[in-house]
């Protein structure tokens, strides 16, 4: 089916998008670049309930020292609707030791409970883990280590959005609606509207 559009803008990521342009119709550098540049990133998320705040502080907290990179946030102390009934909720993200290598999750997890158990003494007593997440390969979360790619391809007025283009600063969903504002952008500069 052959849809007529001034602009397409696809939120698939790079590899999805390759194919529904179809490869044959992209130059040959891009889909070098597009197979070069566009390794996701491997990335681990757990949400715990607790009675009380496992952390007091009602931003991202960054634990610097432990097997994994590791960021966390008491986020019902910012948005007490998102924790359980009378509990309080902790989010902690972490990233394996390589994207690049296969993951071996129970593993990559167990470390991260471990970095949890460090940073907060009283965590094996007071925290139940609710759900563990991880993403990798083209899972949406980091499809590519951000400023990899830009969102414009070869294909006059196709665009790509979202975490396989996003620019070096910021990071995660932000830099996702980064994209689509650079897109918007520059849409509006190059495509007249009809009259």
């Amino acid at each position: 089916m052959d849809i007529a559009a001034a602009a397409v803008i696809s939120s698939a990521g790079p590899h999805a998008t390759e194919e529904l342009a179809h490869s044959q119709n992209l130059d040959r550098g891009y889909l070098k670049e597009v197979k070069e540049k566009v390794r996701p990133l491997s990335y681990i998320s757990l949400e715990i309930s607790s009675e009380k705040p496992l952390v007091d502080f009602p931003g991202v907290v960054v634990v610097p020292e432990g097997r994994r990179q590791m960021t966390m946030m008491c986020t019902s102390l910012a948005y007490p609707e998102y924790a359980p009934p009378g509990k309080h909720l902790l989010q902690a993200w972490a990233a394996p030791d390589s994207s690049f290598l296969p993951l071996n999750t129970a593993a990559e997890v167990d470390m991260v409970v471990q970095d949890l158990r460090d940073a907060i003494p009283r965590f094996d007593r007071e925290a139940e883990i609710l759900h563990v997440s991880y993403w990798q390969k083209d899972w949406p979360m980091y499809r590519a280590l951000p400023g990899a790619l830009t969102q414009k391809t070869p294909i006059e007025n196709l665009y790509n959005v979202g975490d396989g283009v996003a620019p070096l600063v910021p990071l995660g969903l932000p830099a996702c609606a980064e994209t689509a504002r650079i897109v918007v952008e520059d849409i509006k500069q190059r495509v007249k509207p009809a009259a």
